[in-house]
């Protein structure tokens, strides 16, 4: 098939990791309300507007937008879940006939029970044989549409409107006797979202949905942990480039952690497993809540700020939101995760921190934390859009194109070199030895260009080790 085809792979030998990807973020999960097709906001006022309040049965996703914005996020895809058979609330309004039909049905926008707060009215515009439609959510009017002649009007005036969506019931009734009948706040009836019949599959699914249309990023299901969600995000997060994050239970102890870690190492470079949970504030007090949205926030805090090849741990992830972890880890714990490929989160002093960023992947030797396939993913993906332009240019004789293209590639994978984000290998004398990246572009067919990309990631310190000796009093240091 034609068009720019990309497969990663490793290369044999001492590497170190290769580093992050963009900084969006997707969760998956049951919300209050909102379009079920992936839609992204850019903050929590966005995510309510769209998707509605914490209610008891949505709190995981909405206090997992929260989190991620307050602590630096700035691009959220919501994919909300609906069980098997969801409904809309609706109502319909009759037409002023004699005898009065139905002329226009009003549905909610989408499904759920929220559908039932809606109200709408209708009264007289200020042009002759027009009308207005006021809609209403808990009291307050969500949407108003003045001067409306017919009720098709209405139709196309609502049908991008995240409450409310008009139908034309077309009754025999003749305009302007067709036109709704004014009313005050006619509730809609019935809306039901059938979450109870949602299961982690059906999350998973909701986040397919997105498909490649927003790209690389990091992929949650809040409130769903590792054994139950880990295989499935691992598979969605191989398939769309992207880094799946998991936890455990607000209870999950160092060897329950590192007990799930353990049973998820196929295509583990695509999924880091996070614990324990944290604390937010909530009013006047705290809630627990899973750690994906602090994860979420302080990598694409760390990815804006300083580059997406960036380990988000240590001081870079300083809560800002966040007030603490729910099981206070010692250095001891700290270890044993780490050991068990597990990031821990922790307090340094009264700053809490993810002190970890390991990958699940069994291949330490290239995987060992997630930034590797993060790094992967983004280059893939700037790479591809990069080469997209010169798919079907004319292969000249002279080496023409195959010279743009490999100056192309340099232009992708120069300035991360600049800013230290791939690393050359040097010798002694401080001389190169072995450059950060390579990049090979040949002619192999008649129709296809062959293209070689080898990079380095640079290093991170994740260990730090000191030794301090102390001498005699008449030794010689």
């Amino acid at each position: 098939m034609p068009g720019v085809k990309i497969t990663t792979s490793t290369l044999a030998g001492p590497s170190n990791p290769v580093g992050a990807t963009t900084a969006r973020a997707f969760i998956g999960g049951i919300t209050e309300r909102g379009r079920v097709p992936p839609f992204a906001v850019r903050s929590l006022p966005e995510f309510v507007n769209e998707f509605g309040t914490r209610q008891s049965f949505s709190g995981n996703m909405y206090l997992t937008a929260q989190t991620f914005f307050e602590e630096g996020g700035s691009e959220l895809i919501v994919c909300r879940a609906v069980g098997t058979t969801p409904t809309l609330a609706t109502v319909n309004a009759m037409d002023r006939a004699g005898t009065p039909l139905a002329t226009m049905r009003l549905d909610a926008a989408n499904p759920g029970a929220w559908g039932a707060g809606l109200t709408f009215s209708i009264a007289d515009g200020a042009v002759a044989n027009s009308f207005n439609l006021s809609v209403f959510l808990g009291g307050v009017r969500v949407g108003f549409w003045q001067n409306l002649v017919t009720v098709a009007d209405a139709v196309a005036a609502t049908a991008t409107d995240p409450y409310i969506r008009a139908t034309d019931l077309a009754p025999a009734t003749a305009y302007p006797a067709r036109r709704p009948a004014v009313v005050s706040n006619v509730t809609l009836v019935g809306g039901n979202d059938d979450r109870a019949t949602v299961t982690i599959a059906k999350i998973v699914t909701a986040l397919n949905a997105a498909g490649n249309a927003y790209g690389a990023g990091a992929v949650a299901t809040p409130g769903y942990n590792a054994t139950a969600a880990g295989a499935l995000l691992i598979a969605h997060a191989k398939l769309y480039r992207r880094v799946a994050i998991l936890a455990g239970d607000v209870g999950s102890l160092t060897t329950d952690l590192t007990t799930m870690a353990a049973a998820l190492t196929t295509d583990g470079e695509y999924a880091g497993l996070f614990g324990p949970w944290v604390t937010v504030p909530d009013g006047s007090s705290s809630s627990s809540i899973s750690p994906e949205g602090y994860v979420m926030g302080v990598r694409a805090r760390v990815m804006n700020a300083e580059g997406f090849w960036q380990p988000p741990a240590g001081n870079r992830s300083t809560a800002r939101f966040v007030q603490g972890a729910v099981i206070a880890y010692d250095s001891t714990a700290i270890d044993l995760l780490a050991d068990g490929n597990v990031s821990g989160i922790t307090k340094f002093g009264s700053n809490t921190m993810l002190y970890g960023w390991k990958s699940l992947s069994g291949n330490s030797s290239q995987f060992e934390l997630l930034n590797a396939r993060d790094v992967l993913n983004t280059v893939t993906e700037m790479i591809e859009s990069t080469l997209q332009p010169y798919v079907f240019e004319t292969i000249d004789g002279t080496g023409q194109l195959v010279s743009r293209i490999k100056g192309a590639l340099v232009g992708v994978l120069q300035p991360i070199q600049d800013a230290n984000g791939f690393s050359a290998k040097y010798n002694a004398n401080n001389e190169e030895i072995n450059p950060a990246y390579r990049v090979q572009v040949s002619v192999l067919n008649e129709t296809t260009i062959s293209c070689t990309v080898t990079i380095r990631l640079s290093g991170a310190a994740e260990t730090i080790q000191v030794s301090i000796i102390k001498a005699a009093f008449n030794a010689t240091i």
